[in-house]
């Protein structure tokens, strides 16, 4: 006998739940995704805002169809900073210069998440192409896609590479700024039209 939509839909929120609870022991914040994004309607500015997790936020919007999946804000709310490699070279470059982390996930594609500890007095943002590779580094007002969701273009579940039950947060190293590059200085050029950004070859977001 087939599912319907809303019985599949119990079978991934019952999926979601105790890894969302999961996270939250650990002390990150999990949100409600579809696909890769939350929904419109979430609240995940005021998020970013908070001091410490919260599971009264997510409860309204654990996922309501098959498709919900979930992810986890980094930063300092969640004490996390991750390393996000888009491709198995960007892997590569990535590992002769990250210091390795249990804490791994391998994503619906052919990319990795490494997780690291939030440095305690630095500020990180959220930075794009890192050493103009496919690496970006997800840190404050950030958040990545979290196991066990689904890859909605691929279908491959996100998975830990180690089982978050054999491991614990004492062995997640601290993440250490110098590992990145200096943000080159922005020079903002006025235009008859426009104003034009130059000099900045990473992106924070």
């Amino acid at each position: 006998m087939s599912m319907t939509p809303r019985c599949m839909g119990s079978v991934r929120k019952v999926r979601c739940f105790p890894q969302a609870m999961r996270y939250l022991e650990w002390g990150w914040q999990p949100i409600p995704l579809i696909g890769k994004q939350p929904p419109k309607s979430f609240p995940l500015k005021l998020l970013f805002q908070m001091n410490t997790p919260s599971m009264e936020r997510l409860l309204p919007w654990l996922p309501p169809c098959h498709s919900g999946n979930i992810g986890i804000i980094t930063g300092e709310l969640s004490d996390l900073v991750v390393v996000d490699y888009d491709s198995k070279d960007a892997i590569a470059f990535g590992e002769q210069l990250f210091m390795p982390t249990p804490f791994s996930v391998k994503t619906g594609n052919s990319g990795r998440h490494d997780y690291y500890r939030y440095p305690s007095g630095a500020v990180i943002n959220c930075r794009l192409g890192l050493y103009d590779q496919e690496i970006n580094l997800q840190a404050n007002n950030g958040f990545v896609v979290s196991p066990p969701s689904l890859h909605p273009k691929t279908g491959f579940t996100y998975r830990w590479e180690i089982p978050l039950s054999e491991l614990s947060l004492s062995d997640m190293p601290i993440f250490n700024p110098t590992w990145l590059p200096p943000l080159l200085k922005r020079t903002v050029r006025k235009t008859s039209h426009q104003y034009v950004r130059t000099g900045n070859s990473a992106q924070d977001s």
